[in-house]
């Protein structure tokens, strides 16, 4: 059995060490391997956060708005950071980096904004 410190980093390790395997290291073959360590970060984030929610949404799912399905909408924050990763690893000139950052922001702000409020029990406005 792991460690409580260890198992609750391996989501962000996973996320980490596939960012950095995209952006860093140079065969095609990394840049898969490294998407792959992302999806399957995210994939748990995911489901350890549904796990825990203490919100009224983990019964049903009752947004207002249904024209993003569930799935969809839980790994929003994710897409944009997989953006943010995928433009960085393509392109390097000043507009490219400029997207890369508001992406990036946008998923972290979006991944804060979810974890404090399934903690609270508000729903969140994205």
């Amino acid at each position: 059995m792991l460690p409580r410190a260890i198992y609750e980093i391996l989501p962000s390790g996973y996320l980490s060490a596939g960012t950095g395997s995209m952006l860093l290291l140079e065969p095609w073959l990394a840049h898969v391997g490294g998407a792959l360590l992302f999806c399957m970060g995210a994939l748990i984030w995911v489901l350890r956060s549904n796990y825990r929610r203490y919100d009224k949404y983990k019964k049903s799912f009752t947004r207002k708005t249904k024209a993003i399905p569930e799935p969809v909408y839980e790994f929003i924050p994710f897409l944009y950071l997989a953006c943010s990763v995928l433009v960085l690893s393509l392109m390097f000139n000043t507009p490219a980096l400029i997207v890369a950052a508001l992406a990036g922001c946008r998923g972290l702000v979006l991944l804060y904004k979810r974890a404090q409020y399934r903690n609270r029990g508000l729903s969140p406005a994205n």
